[in-house]
């Protein structure tokens, strides 16, 4: 776990990857607006790639960044698209930041997203990431998508604001992958309807974490914190999901 103490880990360059999914939650343009002001002013990370399903999130993206010369925006009309440029950005010698804005759905314990007429499974993410991802990369995900606690099928455990529970999917991680996901988030943002809001907590959140405490090391363990008081504090409920399998040990 010491590996993913910093958030993200400050060694070698650092890439942030927003995939920005608006077919049924347009905030997502907001979510990849906000993060790629952020990656830049706050985090410093040395290249931005923004993954978006419509020609008008880029469009709208380009038109409030850009000033900023290491962002690079890529349309994928289909699935197939997204996964490849994914697997392309995911293969280099980097700590990486996957964010995913999206809405996404459950069927048992099986998580999905729908993107542009297709569906992209939780294995389909899993395969994507474990056989792309560079032997000396790190990757945090954040998935922001409603319903999708277990999006890359790993092995999570499920926390809510008093306990946790375990789900096991039988999938090995065999990559440096921590995922953080959001499960029943409660589309809390009503503060920030006209940008964030409308969509999940957790892009928000992280947000506002990174914005709060940029002059301090950013750790898992204080963003967990920070996000369950936030939801507490105003009266909204919501489960994190997420495979650091030592975290609750050791915290």
């Amino acid at each position: 776990m010491n590996a993913y103490n910093k958030f993200p880990a400050d060694n070698t360059k650092k890439r942030a990857i927003i995939m920005v999914n608006s077919e049924n939650l347009v905030s997502a343009t907001f979510d990849g607006i906000h993060l790629s002001k952020l990656f830049n002013d706050i985090l410093h990370f040395d290249n931005i790639n923004i993954l978006a399903n419509a020609q008008d999130s880029l469009d709208k993206i380009k038109a409030k960044t850009g000033e900023y010369k290491n962002i690079t925006l890529t349309l994928c009309k289909t699935k197939s698209v997204l996964l490849s440029n994914l697997s392309l950005l995911l293969n280099n010698d980097e700590n990486i930041v996957f964010v995913m804005s999206s809405h996404g759905y459950a069927h048992g314990d099986t998580n999905y997203i729908k993107y542009m007429g297709e569906l992209i499974y939780d294995y389909e993410w899993n395969k994507t990431i474990q056989t792309s991802l560079h032997e000396n990369a790190h990757c945090l995900t954040l998935v922001d998508a409603c319903q999708s606690g277990t999006e890359l099928n790993l092995n999570y455990k499920t926390l809510d604001l008093i306990t946790y529970s375990e789900e096991n999917k039988n999938v090995n991680n065999t990559k440096k992958i921590i995922c953080i996901s959001s499960v029943a988030d409660t589309e809390y943002d009503e503060d920030n309807v006209s940008e964030l809001g409308f969509g999940g907590g957790l892009t928000s959140a992280y947000i506002d974490y990174c914005y709060e405490n940029k002059n301090k090391i950013m750790t898992i363990h204080d963003f967990f914190i920070y996000y369950q008081n936030r939801m507490k504090k105003c009266g909204k409920h919501s489960l994190l999901s997420f495979n650091c399998v030592d975290f609750m040990k050791k915290h």
